[in-house]
């Protein structure tokens, strides 16, 4: 829930002594996450490592039945297993979610 008031003090509302009060932004602008390229040789042979947990982010994807999607994207180099979780909304409002383990292994 948000709770705004003129004075940003909430005056006379009677807060749960359990209850959380953190400070957002509220409504964002889309943001944009990094990804990489490995479009040249150059970088194919990059020894930065890549540390990102957010591995793959698109909310601009539109599939249907008829016609399968595929996605492709790069792990990064933190092994361990990683939760991919999709979410999407139909034409008619109604929401679907799935989710899946993806194990990033060492090189060998």
């Amino acid at each position: 829930m948000s709770f705004t008031t003129y004075k940003g003090d909430l005056e006379g509302f009677p807060l749960d002594a359990h209850a959380l009060v953190q400070q957002y932004e509220g409504v964002q602008r889309q943001r944009e996450f990094y990804a990489p390229r490995y479009d040249t040789p150059q970088e194919k042979q990059s020894r930065l490592p890549d540390l990102r947990n957010l591995l793959y982010w698109n909310p601009n994807i539109n599939t249907m039945a008829s016609q399968p999607n595929t996605l492709d994207f790069y792990t990064g180099d933190q092994a361990g297993r990683y939760l991919v979780v999709l979410q999407g909304l139909a034409a008619t409002g109604l929401a679907g979610s799935t989710s899946f383990v993806v194990e990033v292994k060492q090189p060998l």
